[in-house]
């Protein structure tokens, strides 16, 4: 289409600026389905002073459900509305020819070239509007507007060319299966530090993630838990059936019907949660927890105590219990420290004078620790407190030995919403380990384990009950 009559082109550039989903039917060509009209309407709605609501769209959706097209129609739209800037860079109050990027992140460049960037290249090129109003430069990695000094570059997830430029929109295709050329940990790295080169053209920076899920603590699912309250956050989770109405629940089913497991991860985003979680069913909390209750002495019983600390001295875990007349285990204490906000580490004094208290209140007698890191603690604990100092690494069999005891409900843990969050996100990594997710911790559920631990292991002498104050067993 030739564009004779310059009132056209300014026109339907101004609608398709402020409407994307005018801007991917009139301009691209393409026709959404339903539910991916009203996503894209959502994550470009505006709030009442006229500048984005959301800066990140996080969306968890089936495969076939078309969401590697909506990505390409997003950063086809980002890329148009920032070249029909009349110059982006002080738009944004930049430095005089600062270039601004689109980021499109995959497994692999030759992965990205087949999903977003491949479809993003294939709607511009055969886009009339685009290829009379817009002066681009197509290559294999990348899209680039001379003029405007904007590029839209295809990056590898091991590629660190985007990290520190700025750039108005980053997306992550299938951002799950970063995992496997990164790693968990680099896969979350990475998003962290390309989001950053969003903030500066904040508010209209914009991060999109989009990928089917692998399992229930992947990046994904971890990312919507993350941000899942956030009110600049757009975070969804959609069976494929829900987006594709081309691709109905029951014909799925039928097509998957060998593999069930399979069909609810790839299809349905309810990925085996027994496959992967050392407590698919949850745990039973229950009664108050001691080691957060100041005024109270309690003399009743000999307790274990247990320590974590963690490896960045950043929190510190603790935990204790004991073994009743009925042979019943009961956890009666949990406690986290973190660093304050203001502090590189957790004050080793507030945990000493605190484990001082707690010891002589409840008549501890032994401590449990997994590595050396407070050798000088530990030291305290055994020539000034007379603690008993046991080490021990959990493993696996230490949690499937809490899980046997709740079965037989012969063991009682104490309520505490960090123990919790540990213990129902712990993952199952081989049949000797279990870790928590990225971002999590399992300081005081290690705790916990080993508690239980030392006071199931007949090697050791187990505290019994106990009717006078702080005694040493020897």
């Amino acid at each position: 289409m030739i564009l004779k009559n310059p009132i056209e082109y300014v026109k339907k550039s101004v609608l398709a600026r402020n409407d994307i989903v005018y801007f991917v039917r009139e301009i691209l060509g393409s026709d959404p389905f339903p539910k991916q009209e009203e996503i894209l309407r959502e994550f470009y709605r505006l709030k009442e002073d006229g500048t984005p609501k959301y800066n990140k769209l996080i969306w968890c959706s089936g495969m076939r459900s078309g969401k590697s097209k909506m990505a390409a129609w997003i950063a086809a739209y980002e890329l148009f509305w920032l070249c029909t800037l009349k110059d982006p860079a002080e738009f944004f109050g930049l430095d005089k020819g600062s270039r601004i990027t689109i980021n499109i992140v995959a497994t692999s460049t030759d992965t990205a070239d087949d999903a977003i960037f491949g479809q993003l290249s294939y709607m511009l090129k055969h886009s009339d509007f685009i290829n009379n109003v817009l002066n681009l430069d197509y290559r294999k990695e990348y899209i680039f507007c001379e003029e405007k000094n904007v590029k839209c570059q295809l990056l590898s997830s091991w590629s660190t060319t985007g990290v520190g430029r700025t750039a108005k929109l980053v997306v992550f295709d299938e951002i799950s299966f970063l995992e496997e050329t990164s790693g968990k940990r680099g896969a979350w790295e990475l998003f962290t530090r390309l989001s950053k080169a969003t903030a500066t053209v904040h508010p209209y920076g914009r991060v999109v993630a989009i990928s089917s899920p692998k399992h229930p603590n992947d990046v994904i699912l971890t990312l919507i838990r993350k941000y899942k309250n956030s009110d600049s956050a757009l975070c969804l989770i959609t069976p494929t059936w829900e987006i594709n109405p081309n691709l109905t629940f029951e014909q799925l089913l039928e097509e998957n019907k060998g593999n069930i497991d399979e069909f609810w991860r790839d299809f349905g985003c309810k990925p085996s949660v027994a496959s992967v979680l050392e407590f698919p069913n949850g745990v039973r909390l229950e009664g108050e927890n001691k080691a957060m209750i100041n005024d109270m002495v309690d003399h009743n019983y000999l307790r274990v105590m247990a320590i974590d600390p963690a490896v960045k001295h950043d929190a510190f875990g603790l935990a204790f219990g004991y073994i009743n007349e009925n042979g019943e285990i009961i956890v009666d204490g949990a406690y986290r420290f973190t660093k304050k906000h203001d502090q590189p580490y957790i004050n080793s004094l507030e945990i000493k004078e605190y484990i001082k208290d707690i010891v002589y209140r409840y008549n501890i007698v032994a401590v449990v620790f997994d590595t050396w890191m407070y050798p000088e603690l530990i030291q305290w604990m055994h020539d000034e407190l007379g603690l008993t100092i046991q080490q021990h690494i959990v493993k696996k069999q230490d949690y499937d030995r809490i899980k046997e005891l709740m079965e037989q409900d012969m063991i009682k843990i104490c309520e505490y919403d960090v123990l919790r969050e540990e213990f129902e996100s712990l993952l199952v990594i081989n049949e000797n380990r279990v870790d928590h997710p990225v971002n999590g911790s399992k300081d005081v559920a290690d705790c916990v384990a080993n508690v239980v631990w030392y006071l199931t292991n007949d090697e050791f002498k187990v505290p019994s009950k106990l009717g006078s104050p702080y005694v040493k067993i020897i």
